[in-house]
């Protein structure tokens, strides 16, 4: 498309349902590949795949802001960008740790009794259990109290560590999760700027 072109016909470009279409691609590869690098057993492989992930990952910012900017008034951009990172702090940056902090405590509470579990079944199993023996009780801090017993202190280690490692890999997942709705974003994109520059 020509850049002589009316304003409103080269306004729709950054617009378009690529706007939301290639965040929704780059989230969806980054999930499994993230899944991966956690799973691996030792942190120098783990390290290596991480470097890949990041390259999906955040293609998401700049169409996420392009879509922002163009969806309002020049006058109100200032405040939509306020508002986004608003929410982008108070639930990403601010909610995420503590949920997966909270996810990783149930699930060592069920890894601790029930050793041995895979994701699904201990996600599941984690808030339908019975109680049993309580970790933080027993392994305050994830690790073993001193003066307990070698076994202890191995179950103690080895349960914050699956659980850990599962609780990271559920919380990633979310990324596949906004991938979808990106990708269902994109649908009615060029629809609603079509409406949008006709008024």
């Amino acid at each position: 498309m020509s850049w002589s072109s009316p304003p409103s016909r080269r306004s729709r470009w950054p617009t378009s349902s690529r706007s939301c279409g290639t965040p929704a691609i780059g989230l969806i590869l980054c999930t499994p590949i993230y899944i991966a690098a956690y799973l691996q057993t030792d942190w120098q492989t783990t390290a290596l795949i991480l470097l890949v992930p990041g390259i999906f990952h955040y293609v998401y910012l700049a169409p996420t802001f392009g879509v922002v900017q163009n969806s309002v008034e020049p006058r109100r951009r200032a405040t939509a960008t306020a508002i986004l990172f608003f929410f982008l702090n108070l639930i990403a940056l601010g909610g995420g740790p503590v949920f997966t902090g909270w996810l990783i405590d149930h699930l060592a509470q069920f890894h601790f009794n029930h050793p041995g579990g895979g994701v699904i079944a201990s996600l599941f199993g984690s808030f339908g259990a019975e109680a049993g023996q309580t970790f933080a009780s027993l392994c305050p801090g994830g690790v073993a109290p001193k003066g307990a017993s070698a076994e202890l202190v191995a179950q103690c280690k080895t349960t914050l560590s699956v659980a850990s490692q599962q609780g990271i890999i559920i919380s990633l997942c979310f990324y596949a999760w906004a991938g979808l709705h990106y990708a269902l974003a994109a649908i009615g994109m060029v629809k609603h700027f079509e409406t949008r520059n006709a008024a």
